[in-house]
């Protein structure tokens, strides 16, 4: 009788019948496993894919980038006719209030952005109250 105790169910960690909170099913021997971070079944040793509830993608390495940036600046430099344009034009750009908040907001998306949340803030605000 004592090898009948040693059933299944006295696996650590796995049961035939849902245990509540944080099990899950055993796809392949229909038990449940405990833990959502369980990687194998401790009964049939199923093992258990995962899926990332966001996918990320890989950020380009910081050399990747420069390159990409560098290329860019090649390309607006052959339509500007050669880099002291380019350099020359940025400088003008920078000179310009309005470019050089928008640089320092960091870019004409997020400058908007925060121009629009002010306008909410203004709009809905009334003096006198």
């Amino acid at each position: 009788m004592a090898k009948k105790a040693t059933t299944e169910t006295e696996i650590e960690g796995y049961a035939k019948e849902p245990q509540g909170a944080g099990w899950k099913r055993c796809p392949q021997c229909e038990g449940f496993v405990k833990g959502p971070v369980t990687k194998e079944c401790p009964a049939c040793h199923h093992k258990f894919e995962f899926k990332f509830r966001t996918v990320r993608r890989p950020l380009p390495d910081i050399a990747d980038r420069e390159q990409q940036m560098e290329q860019q600046v090649m390309l607006l430099a052959l339509k500007m006719g050669g880099l002291p344009a380019v350099s020359k034009a940025v400088q003008k750009l920078q000179a310009d209030p309005l470019i050089a908040f928008t640089i320092r907001c960091g870019g004409v998306e997020n400058t908007l952005r925060i121009v629009g949340a002010i306008e909410g803030k203004l709009s809905s605000f009334e003096p006198g109250t």
